[in-house]
């Protein structure tokens, strides 16, 4: 009797305690719906109390639903707007590593701050233009609270019956990220934010627009007003009009070397830059661009400066031997010396130039560079190569001559 007993009493406080929590959550939708002129629904046995209606014409409903089964029924309470969005748009708090393999990479904005928190997908143009300063910021601060986007919907969801003062500035974080992922992602919106956003989030933008006439007016502000990364962003556009700012990009010592082989390399495709490009060979990522521009010309470099060059970085060796085939006969000393390099490219790029200006001199440095069971293979056709062209040119320009091996075996090559 006595157990009977405690299980209706049990069973009591079980509905007393709903009855109650039921009662504190229909204050707190009533509330909420005075504060914000929307409409509440009282539930009943097979429906939850709600308010719905809409917040600067769009759609909210607040809400709870349960999950679970059985008497593991977990109550979330939940606020949801469905604003005009670009299909597929997704923001959510950063997750796992093994969310982005299964699910892939999410768009890097270019704010590590933003990119390094949360996770963004959809299309990448409408995102851009979308995700300016002040975006971000209140999409960091919601996904922080527990805010999601996706599937065409912004979602706030809490665990148990939220009360007044957390649903109230749930409502508040939902619409205001409802008002900004609204609003028009065109070409107007992404000029905006290649304007007035931190440099490599305008520069991600930039490199998202179309083509247009907005796109063809924001390149020529660029070119007049911002810095020197968005200049070389946008010179390619603007045409020749760009060569000033370009030149001043090329000339700022403080600009990356790579930045400033850019400018050089965007000045000798539009303007006439022979000059320019003699003064520039100093620094090897320079240079490089520096010798492909006077490869198109006349100019014979010192083979100092070529040698000087060699030393710095052997990736511009084989732009610095070409060079020096112009000095023809006279590069000779300074291509054998090439020869003997320890990087196979080096040596292979020297080979190259002494088949075209060589003599029988350097026959021998060639055969010897090539000697051995482990010589890189392209080192050694072009040896071969050159050692043939070279032994073309027996007959007219004297000499002894004397065997030397060769792909095409027992011809003759002249010695000293």
């Amino acid at each position: 009797m006595m157990g009977a007993i405690i299980v209706i009493v049990g069973f009591a406080l079980v509905i007393a305690m709903a009855s109650y929590s039921a009662g504190r959550w229909r204050k707190t939708l009533a509330h909420v719906a005075r504060r914000y002129g929307l409409q509440m629904t009282n539930g009943g046995l097979l429906r939850a109390t709600s308010v719905h209606g809409a917040l600067d014409g769009v759609p909210i409903t607040v809400d709870t639903f349960s999950q679970g089964s059985g008497k593991s029924r977990t109550t979330y309470s939940r606020v949801a707007m469905a604003p005009r969005m670009p299909d597929g748009l997704a923001l959510k708090k950063e997750g796992s590593f093994l969310g982005k393999i299964f699910k892939g990479d999410d768009l890097e904005t270019g704010d590590p701050f933003f990119d390094g928190r949360v996770i963004a997908r959809g299309p990448s143009r409408a995102l851009r233009a979308l995700l300016d300063g002040p975006t971000r910021a209140a999409v960091i601060a919601g996904v922080g609270q527990g805010i999601e986007v996706d599937d065409g919907a912004i979602k706030w969801v809490k665990r148990g019956h939220a009360d007044s003062e957390a649903l109230c500035g749930a409502i508040d974080a939902v619409a205001d990220l409802a008002q900004r992922l609204s609003r028009p992602a065109d070409t107007n919106a992404l000029a905006d934010v290649v304007r007035t956003d931190d440099a490599a989030v305008a520069l991600h933008a930039l490199h998202a627009m179309p083509a247009g006439e907005v796109r063809d007016a924001l390149d020529v502000e660029i070119v007049e007003t911002r810095d020197d990364a968005f200049v070389m962003s946008a010179a390619p556009r603007v045409g020749a009009s760009a060569a000033p700012g370009v030149l001043k990009v090329l000339e700022n010592p403080h600009n990356s070397d790579g930045l400033r082989a850019n400018a050089l390399s965007w000045l000798g495709a539009n303007t006439d830059a022979i000059a320019l490009a003699q003064q520039h060979l100093t620094r090897p990522i320079i240079a490089a661009a520096a010798l492909k521009i006077l490869a198109r010309s006349d100019v014979v470099l010192p083979l100092e400066i070529l040698a000087r060059l060699l030393d710095a970085d052997a990736t511009i060796a084989p732009d610095a031997l070409r060079a020096a085939r112009r000095h023809g006969v006279g590069a000779e000393a300074f291509l054998i010396e090439a020869l003997a390099h320890e990087s196979d490219a080096v040596a292979r790029a020297a080979a190259d130039s002494l088949g075209l200006v060589g003599t029988p001199a350097a026959v021998m440095p060639l055969r010897s560079r090539i000697k051995g069971l482990f010589v890189d293979g392209d080192l050694k056709s072009a040896a071969l190569a050159a050692i043939e062209r070279i032994q073309g040119r027996v007959g007219t320009v004297g000499g002894g001559l004397s065997v030397v091996e060769s792909s095409a075996a027992g011809r003759l090559s002249e010695t000293e």
